[in-house]
């Protein structure tokens, strides 16, 4: 679903670091490490950062959190 580089780029966001951040780390400018979030976002159907990287990772944010829910 992802290309080569914006699976990096959800590596570092997913260890919480900063689009300005990784920009830097990768030599990238900022806009281009924002313009590939904003991709990603479009192809997962992902309204934010937070919700790229659960489905990123599998996790169900909106589902029970535990074995004793639901």
């Amino acid at each position: 679903m992802f290309t080569t580089r914006e699976r990096e780029i959800l590596v570092h966001l997913a260890q919480g670091r900063t689009s300005r951040v990784i920009a830097h780390l990768l030599h990238l400018s900022h806009h281009t490490v924002e313009t590939h979030v904003r991709n990603m976002r479009a192809k997962s159907g992902a309204s934010s950062r937070t919700q790229l990287l659960a489905i990123a990772l599998g996790v169900d944010a909106v589902g029970p959190a535990g074995p004793n829910r639901g």
